[in-house]
């Protein structure tokens, strides 16, 4: 019986020591491989950081021309035609805006869902405008009459959706920086 002591009293002796440095190793190991894992995924953000970042700038610049293109000074530079009648000047603006939007759809992808919300809805402001003062407006009438309605609106009005969406704008582009 003495030496069946003896015998675990060895395995006892190799095996705690043995034990002891398998945990020490498994640790080190773990913790080195947790590091190497950030360390790999932090260059992997960097590297995608150099290809993302100059999509969401080119995202904010075409969204900052969308509202430029959409402003109702411009529309009505651009959709004015001599003898227009205030209908088909409606119809031309409100197609442009919708045209306008669909071409920067995509653009959501790179920007904050806020933004995007303030952007929609700067844009169904505008088109709302037109259509409000376009249906007031007599359809035979010379598109004038619609351009000084739409004027004396923008005048009038509180706050420019617009504006507050370039504002919207600036404001995401200085958080990248």
């Amino acid at each position: 019986m003495d030496t069946v002591w003896i015998v675990i009293l060895e395995i006892i002796k190799i095996t705690i020591p043995a034990l002891i440095v398998f945990l020490t190793v498994y640790y080190i190991l773990k913790q080195y491989i947790a590091g190497q894992l950030n360390i790999e995924m932090m260059r992997h953000k960097t590297s995608q950081k150099g290809v993302v970042t100059p999509a969401r700038l080119k995202a904010y610049e075409r969204l900052m021309m969308f509202c430029e293109r959409i402003s109702i000074p411009n529309l009505i530079l651009r959709m004015d035609r001599p003898k227009m009648s205030s209908k088909d000047l409606q119809t031309a603006m409100m197609l442009a805006i919708k045209q306008e939007f669909d071409h920067n759809l995509t653009q959501q992808t790179y920007v904050s869902e806020k933004l995007w919300e303030i952007l929609t809805l700067a844009k169904n402001n505008i088109f709302n405008m037109i259509s409000v003062y376009g249906d007031k407006v007599e359809a035979s009438f010379d598109s004038q009459e619609l351009k000084n309605a739409l004027y004396k609106a923008l005048e009038e009005q509180k706050s420019d959706p617009l504006k507050t969406a370039k504002t919207a704008i600036r404001n995401e582009i200085s958080l990248l920086f």
